[in-house]
């Protein structure tokens, strides 16, 4: 049989979810919301999963027991915190809740890189930013319950900081006040005022720091109370703060003045708990774990996936990449998101063939009398595959499985890098957007580093790309050669648009044995070709060589064509675009 002690946990328990429930039913929260008892200090735990909604609410035991009251009351407004970082759905008490910051795209654009731009520039680490970031966001929801919720649930999580650390912080205490002033009452403030400094100097820098934020934020331009009194002026005063504070069109001011205003509090181990970040990791506390730390935005935001479409939206935009990825990464991952979108199609070892369904106006293929362009596949009457001549027919598109047998395992790009080819395809400077990548995306090197991750990209979806065996040359001045993929992409984002000179000496291993893929793309002759030619072309018959000349033909190409290496002549961004892909799938599928 349970113990008396037992039985009441239990009931504990039971009664702490269902309020939870209750809240999640009202708020039309789809996710779960999990409330758990757990030996921790601090005694207050919750976090929310942007993605999924599945929300945690933790306790200690020790808390439970010494405030049980005061626990169902964090409940309740811990779920309602929790659920209105999503925003909670539908109308209540004539009110919509909005929250914040609602999505990761909101959060990041118009919070998260305000608020980094000015505290990196300060030397603050990404886990204070990331802290930063929390905190006021939990301010600008707290606001937002406002008017229908009091919120003595979050004073209580104050109250239980205080109790943990004795006094506050100046950051911390800031923030507070800064939340009281949007939905606090006096109760709650005399309640939580033990844990404010008792220092003139620190109490005069907290005021100023609030002050500064209201100044540069717009709040003051409101004209409205920011007192813990609810009376009626105040409370129609508090629902005009409301509103300025969520809408995200004033994000992007708001994060701006928050940061540098509460920068300035941000001494070692300044950080106190938040809802969804403990301080671990910030300054002062740098040895403490940080894992797990921040809300789940903050966490996703660093997978590739997403930084690739942030780089691709800021690019779209005509806008520089986010500081917060740096300029190396924001030019990788801008070529890998344009390569994907080219390299689309290619995603299995399919390949979309059309075939006839119905001739008409056609005939059988002769032979010798017919040119081999205008060969087509038909049938006859008796449904065999026969030879047609090209007429008029309705095709029908057939997927092909088709196999890597043959496929080099070796291949080696040669990247013109000379200083024509940072222009554009008519040779003018008419480069395009050179905001992510300095070159320009218009310029013939954008589009022939299109092509180099477009292959890659390629490569990568057919389970052909490898760490090893895809090397590239960067000739220009000097003749750069790199083993490896992550060498590979590293100078080819590393253009130096000097002469066009090929040293034989610095080009590795690309010409050695036999049927190894060797891809060149330029746009003029090689200058040193003629004492060159005779070792490149004896090297490159041995191998699967394919050359695409960004322009008219030069003494190069026709001699690279001569010794059996496939050149195309291309006079457009639009004419190169997926050239690579095709030529690999025509030469080297079997």
């Amino acid at each position: 049989m349970k113990n008396f002690k037992k039985i009441k946990e239990d009931n504990l328990k039971t009664r702490l979810q269902k309020i939870a429930d209750t809240q999640r039913q009202e708020s039309k929260f789809d996710g779960e919301i999990t409330v758990k008892e757990e030996i921790q200090n601090p005694r207050i735990e919750a976090s929310t999963n942007m993605n999924t909604t599945e929300t945690h609410i933790i306790y200690d035991p020790s808390y439970a027991e010494q405030n049980p009251d005061k626990l169902s009351s964090i409940v309740k407004d811990v779920s309602l915190h929790e659920i209105n970082h999503h925003g909670i759905k539908g109308i209540h008490k004539g009110y919509e809740f909005k929250g914040c910051p609602r999505n990761l795209e909101l959060a990041t654009r118009l919070i998260y890189e305000n608020i980094f731009n000015i505290l990196n520039a300060k030397g603050f680490s990404d886990e204070d930013i990331h802290y930063v970031e929390n905190a006021l966001e939990d301010t600008i929801l707290h606001s937002d319950l406002s008017p229908v919720h009091t919120l003595n649930g979050i004073a209580h999580f104050f109250k239980e900081v205080g109790d943990y650390s004795k006094k506050f912080t100046p950051f911390y205490q800031a923030h507070v006040e800064l939340n009281l002033s949007l939905f606090g009452t006096s109760r709650q403030k005399k309640t939580l005022k033990d844990y404010f400094t008792d220092d003139k100097e620190e109490k005069k820098k907290i005021k100023n720091v609030i002050d500064e934020f209201r100044e540069k934020s717009g709040l003051n331009d409101l004209n409205a109370s920011f007192k813990q009194v609810k009376n009626k002026k105040v409370l129609e005063e508090r629902e005009i703060i409301r509103d300025f504070l969520n809408d995200e069109r004033n994000w992007p001011e708001i994060s701006k003045a928050y940061a540098e205003a509460f920068s300035k509090l941000m001494e070692p181990s300044y950080a106190m708990p938040l809802m969804n970040h403990s301080g671990a990791g910030t300054k002062g506390r740098e040895k403490e774990n940080s894992s797990g730390q921040g809300n789940p935005f903050q966490m996703q935001r660093k997978s590739k996936d997403y930084k690739i479409g942030r780089v691709q939206k800021a690019h779209k935009s005509g806008e520089s990449a986010p500081e917060w990825i740096d300029s190396y990464e924001a030019m990788d991952l801008l070529y890998q998101g344009l390569a994907k979108k080219l390299a689309i199609e290619a995603k299995t070892f399919t390949e979309s063939a059309r075939f006839p369904l119905i001739w008409y106006g056609s005939r059988n293929f002769k032979s010798g009398r017919d040119n081999l362009e205008n060969i087509a596949f038909g049938f006859d009457e008796n449904a065999r595959l026969q030879l047609k001549k090209k007429e008029n027919s309705i095709d029908y598109q057939i997927p092909i499985k088709q196999s890597t047998a043959g496929f080099p395992k070796a291949r080696f790009v040669l990247l013109d890098t000379s200083g024509s080819m940072a222009k554009d395809f008519n040779n003018g400077d008419n480069i395009g957007s050179a905001k992510i990548v300095p070159w320009g995306d218009r310029s013939k090197y954008h589009a022939a580093l299109v092509e180099w991750y477009g292959f890659l990209e390629w490569l990568k979806e057919n389970h052909l790309l490898e760490r090893v065996g895809t090397d590239l040359v960067n000739f220009s001045s000097d003749t750069i050669y790199a083993k490896g993929l992550e060498n590979a992409k590293k100078i080819s984002l590393r253009p130096q648009f000097g002469s066009t000179k090929l040293n034989l000496n610095n080009i590795g291993e690309m010409f050695k044995g036999k049927g190894n893929l060797v891809l060149s793309i330029s746009d003029g002759s090689i200058d040193n070709w003629d004492s060159i030619s005779g070792s490149y072309l004896n090297g490159v018959k041995n191998h699967y060589g394919i050359h695409l000349q960004l322009g008219a033909e030069t003494l190069t190409t026709k001699d690279l064509r001569q010794a059996g290496v496939h050149v195309e002549n291309l006079y457009s961004p639009e004419e190169l675009r997926g050239r690579v892909i095709i030529l690999a799938d025509k030469f080297y599928r079997k």
